[in-house]
């Protein structure tokens, strides 16, 4: 990226187009995952799912029935979420730069 933004400042991303591939989806929901807002949900669920998973004897040992973690973001036109850019992410927002517009 030519016109990067500082390292450790917050940039603001949104969906301009909707993505066609897998593999683009999966990135832009790997970015959404970055805003604190999100992290925070995610940790709770952690937390929940920690308390509730159950755990039964399998061949003699404890074997917990893990649970799938919810799926909190959408990668839809229109997704607008905050994060704090660093230099690591740059070929992430590369990738992607044809469906997110980026402001500082």
């Amino acid at each position: 990226m030519p016109n990067a933004p500082k390292p450790g400042s917050q940039i603001t991303l949104s969906i301009t187009k909707a993505p066609t591939r897998p593999d683009d989806v999966d990135t832009l929901r790997r970015l959404m995952r970055m805003d604190r807002r999100i992290q925070g949900a995610l940790d709770d669920a952690r937390l929940a799912r920690e308390r509730t998973t159950k755990v039964h004897q399998r061949g003699g040992r404890d074997w917990a029935v893990r649970q799938q973690p919810p799926k909190f973001v959408h990668p839809e036109v229109g997704a607008t979420w905050q994060l704090q850019y660093r230099p690591q992410i740059a070929p992430d927002l590369a990738s992607v730069a044809e469906f997110i517009s980026i402001q500082s």
